[in-house]
């Protein structure tokens, strides 16, 4: 069974951005995502016993969507912050995200996904018993991060003890 999500892929320019944000905050106890890795999650993962025919589908959605705008302003612990288990960039984006989002979930055959579209750029995670460990309880770091995503992904997911790891399944360029 495939563990299958959507996604908007960050430019290689973006993610140097993101790991020049990183350098102050390397000797943290948390495992910082790889570049390859960094994404907008656009359809939440699901399992899949078929990943040939998601690909199939995802493929059909060439040349349906426009490249989107997103604005990110703060680096901070999440998704919980009682229990936080991540670091992330959080931010707003455009309303085509919610199109893409909504028209995926759709051809997909996904169930509606009942929680709003919360636009987030997963940095870091660590174990939530891990949290005190820190060199600090709070994270509020101010960040101007403005980029255009134009490239969509379906991503399978493959987790190991070292942490997750995303395969790019298939990619659509996103034209204007």
């Amino acid at each position: 069974m495939a563990r299958l999500f959507v996604g908007l892929a960050l430019s290689d320019e973006f993610a140097q951005e993101i790991m020049n944000w990183e350098k102050d905050y390397q000797a943290w106890p948390v495992k910082w995502l790889a570049p390859a890795n960094f994404h907008l999650t656009l359809v939440a993962p699901w399992e899949d016993k078929n990943r040939e025919e998601a690909k199939a589908i995802f493929a059909a959605f060439s040349g349906m969507f426009k490249p989107v705008k997103a604005n990110f302003s703060v680096v901070t612990f999440g998704p919980n912050p009682i229990n936080p288990r991540l670091i992330w960039a959080k931010g707003e984006a455009d309303v085509g995200v919610a199109d893409i989002k909504a028209k995926t979930e759709l051809a997909l055959n996904l169930p509606d996904d009942p929680r709003p579209f919360f636009a987030h750029l997963t940095l870091a995670r660590f174990r939530p018993e891990e949290f005190t460990k820190l060199p600090a309880q709070e994270l509020n770091a101010p960040i101007s991060w403005e980029t255009v995503f134009d490239t969509l992904v379906l991503f399978e997911s493959h987790l190991s003890p070292d942490g997750v790891d995303y395969e790019r399944l298939a990619e659509i360029k996103l034209l204007a």
